[in-house]
């Protein structure tokens, strides 16, 4: 991937496979950011909880912006309208410290993958046993 200077994003280009091709370069956009400041290659143990948990902060702080962005105040009569567009970058931005996590704890596009469909089976399978 072509060095990037200053604030300018990475130009996505993308597979007519879509799907996990896109993943994989969502995974590769925010890897390639956030190794400007994280040393992945290099990451002790010590690393890996500061940086976990920086990033939980950051996930957490992100939670934060997109509930501000929803009617969550139940005792206001006046609600506002939704802005959608603000919401999807809000997401967006838990997206890209889902991913740098993932980096953090040493996942590629594919153990991620499979840990999250383990996970959701674990959710089903709680569901229909009455969780």
């Amino acid at each position: 991937m072509k060095e990037q200077t200053g604030s300018e994003a990475p130009k996505a280009t993308f597979s007519p496979k879509g799907g996990f091709d896109r993943l994989e370069s969502m995974f590769e956009f925010q890897k390639n950011f956030s190794e400007k400041f994280i040393p992945f290659k290099s990451l002790t143990e010590a690393d890996q909880d500061h940086w976990l948990e920086k990033m939980s902060t950051c996930l957490m702080m992100e939670a934060a912006e997109l509930k501000e962005e929803t009617n969550w105040k139940h005792h206001k009569s006046a609600k506002k309208k939704l802005d959608m567009e603000k919401i999807k970058y809000e997401i967006m931005d838990q997206l890209a410290f889902v991913i740098c996590s993932a980096c953090v704890a040493g996942m590629n596009v594919e153990e991620l993958y499979q840990c999250f469909m383990t996970k959701v089976q674990v959710n089903y399978d709680r569901k229909k046993a009455g969780y």
